[in-house]
């Protein structure tokens, strides 16, 4: 049976083999650049990079010769210790994907809906957005704030507010504004890192739209900044991590 030392020595070696191949590091490059490194990358490696480099301190105070890979134990570490590093482990080498986070049935409208009528899908499901589905496939996503952005434009043009208007009409010509398609086997790590990007670059990205595959062309789930909490919480170190089960809204 392994010993407290032996399962943190496996659960230490399988991050840092990780995170080397991830960033491409060679062996020269110091465990606590290599945590810097990843960090900039990898949403999971930031939120424990403090703990990491604890860590590793502390294997180096386990074994005899943090190079010897032998690992002659000389110390163990506690029950709880030995538990955090291989749920890190856990989020940093397999993170949860994204549709296990915001997996839900998704209400979707055409372009040749009234707006009337998408407006109170929304109004009835709490949604804050739409994808709208023509020819087989998502080509837009009508928001509440292109809602909102139509109803200021009718109201300052001095024309009514007509519940008929197509949703193409309020959503505007340009597909693939504001939102992407990713597939369902996308983790939340990478999730994370596209609104990084997005917000980095200076360009809106209001939503992810998770397809159930590519053949179905259904969506599985929508993931937005409001889901950024339940998307952090997922990726916190645990040994059972449990399946998240929530409307994303």
């Amino acid at each position: 049976m392994p010993t407290n030392a032996d399962r943190f020595l496996d659960a230490f070696k399988a991050i840092e083999d990780h995170l080397r191949r991830t960033v491409g590091a060679t062996e020269r490059v110091d465990f606590v650049d290599l945590v810097a490194h990843a960090a900039q990358e990898n949403a999971a490696v930031r939120d424990v990079a403090d703990r990491l480099i604890r860590y590793a301190r502390l294997r180096n105070a386990i074994v005899h010769n943090a190079n010897d890979r032998r690992r002659r134990a000389i110390a163990e570490p506690r029950k709880d210790v030995v538990e955090d590093l291989e749920g890190i482990r856990l989020v940093v080498t397999k993170p949860p994907l994204l549709v296990s986070v915001v997996g839900v049935e998704v209400t979707v409208c055409l372009p040749t809906d009234p707006i009337r009528r998408a407006a109170q899908k929304m109004a009835d499901g709490d949604f804050s957005q739409l994808p709208v589905y023509g020819n087989g496939h998502v080509i837009n996503l009508l928001t509440s704030e292109a809602i909102a952005r139509w109803m200021t434009q009718q109201l300052t043009a001095g024309s009514p507010i007509d519940g008929e208007t197509p949703v193409a009409e309020v959503v505007g010509p340009d597909p693939g504004q504001g939102y992407r398609v990713v597939d369902r086997t996308m983790t939340v790590t990478e999730a994370l890192e596209l609104f990084d990007e997005a917000r980095q670059a200076g360009r809106i990205l209001n939503a992810l739209v998770v397809m159930r595959s590519p053949r179905s062309r259904t969506v599985a789930g929508i993931a937005t900044v409001a889901d950024f909490p339940k998307l952090f919480a997922s990726l916190r170190p645990r040994t059972a991590r449990r399946e998240p089960v929530s409307q994303t809204r």
